[in-house]
């Protein structure tokens, strides 16, 4: 009871003081690999990801064209825009734990639209 009298319990007090302790805990050991799909916030769930991660840990890569065995074996957050079958078919996958973002297909498909007419997203990127 007192934690949530000194976080809050919801609104914006409530949302920061979640991400403060998420991007103020100790590094994250484990292995993630973020499927990041065009226009859904995967960006800026890419970010606060890698603010837990040391930067040795973080592919540098974006696209899964890029991604290689050997890239498994030498990093631990991993964050490309590729399939989840590309991802299944990439020899040494297995132990990660794999995400990805998702957006309601309206609000996408006109984020889209806007980004392919240089316009600025109605959204935070």
């Amino acid at each position: 009871m007192a934690k949530q009298a000194a976080y809050g319990t919801g609104g914006v007090a409530g949302r920061l003081a979640k991400q403060w302790r998420f991007l103020s805990a100790p590094p994250l050991q484990g292995r993630l690999c973020l499927l990041r799909v065009h226009k859904t916030g995967s960006q800026s769930l890419r970010q606060a990801f890698a603010a837990r991660y040391r930067d040795r840990d973080i592919c540098p890569k974006s696209f899964g064209f890029q991604i290689f065995p050997e890239d498994l074996d030498r990093y631990r957050l991993i964050a490309p825009h590729m399939t989840l079958q590309d991802w299944m078919d990439l020899p040494g996958h297995q132990g990660w734990t794999c995400a990805v973002t998702l957006r309601a297909p309206g609000p996408r498909l006109r984020s889209s639209f806007r980004y392919m007419q240089g316009k600025a997203p109605d959204h935070p990127t």
